[in-house]
């Protein structure tokens, strides 16, 4: 389904930053501290996590892993 980025202003901040955000997973993924996903019976069994919040609560090293990827996230209202 096609909706227009005009109606969600916070498609600009991550298209803006998408190759700076690939470049951190990429060198996130290449680490073991990737998790499996909790609900592996709910697909085929191939995501990893590597979260930035939990819960409503940061998860500060992960954060600064990842320091691009949480400024971007952080600019989106309700995140």
């Amino acid at each position: 389904m096609y909706q227009d980025p005009a109606k969600h202003p916070c498609i600009k901040v991550l298209e803006d930053n998408w190759q700076a955000i690939l470049a951190e997973y990429k060198a996130v993924a290449a680490e073991p501290e990737m998790h499996a996903w909790p609900e592996g019976k709910l697909y085929d069994g191939r995501w990893d996590t590597f979260g930035l919040y939990g819960f409503g609560m940061k998860q500060h090293e992960n954060c600064a892993r990842c320091p691009i990827t949480t400024k971007v996230v952080e600019q989106i209202p309700g995140m």
